[in-house]
């Protein structure tokens, strides 16, 4: 177990099947990364359970700073990494991915993978970069457009999207949220269990 986790309890949640409702998680561990936990932060209320969970250690979190190499690993679709500010006194993450302008979307920040500027490219029309149809209800208010602007960045198509959120709790803590994943991650029905079940 890395040495920066509290780890999640071993039993294992009940699967909802295709049909779920209400807060959605995916209600994996991977004991052979920093993974605290894996999943799609849908809405505040998941974010709130996710917290509450910490708390009462049903769900792993950060009691250490990590190494930019840790966090680096971290950066792929499915993970979710949790942490409470002055516990491990970091205010922010950061990671090696090149991401685009930030997006608000509710509470929530939203970055999507980008590439350089194509100077081929910058002077050209608005290319749309279409969200699954069935990724809309959990994408939110997502950025969809390339734009093509000097010194813009262009989305990678396909690419990951980084979500957080930072929650102020009991006064004097802040919690603080990463959920990265990719469009088609969320259309995986299998994937989605409720983390009711975990608390």
């Amino acid at each position: 177990m890395p040495r920066a986790c509290i780890p999640l309890r071993s039993s294992s949640p009940r699967s909802t099947g295709s049909q779920h409702t209400g807060p959605t998680f995916v209600g994996q561990h991977d004991k052979d990364t920093n993974t605290l936990f894996r999943g799609y932060v849908n809405s505040l209320l998941d974010a709130f359970l996710i917290i509450e969970g910490c708390r009462h250690g049903l769900i792993g979190r950060f009691v250490e700073r990590p190494s930019e190499e840790e966090k680096d690993a971290l950066a792929q679709s499915g993970n979710v990494v949790v942490w409470e500010e002055d516990e491990i006194g970091m205010q922010r993450w950061t990671d090696h991915i090149l991401w685009s302008e930030t997006r608000s979307s509710g509470p929530f920040l939203i970055y999507r993978e980008a590439d350089e500027e194509d100077p081929l490219l910058k002077y050209g029309s608005n290319k749309m970069i279409p969200i699954p149809k069935g990724a809309r209800p959990y994408a939110g208010q997502l950025e969809e457009r390339r734009k093509c602007r000097h010194h813009d960045r262009w989305v990678t198509e396909n690419g990951l999207v980084k979500k957080t959120i930072t929650i102020p709790y009991e006064k004097t803590k802040k919690w603080h949220i990463i959920s990265y994943f990719k469009f088609h991650y969320i259309l995986v029905p299998s994937l989605f269990f409720n983390l009711l079940y975990y608390l």
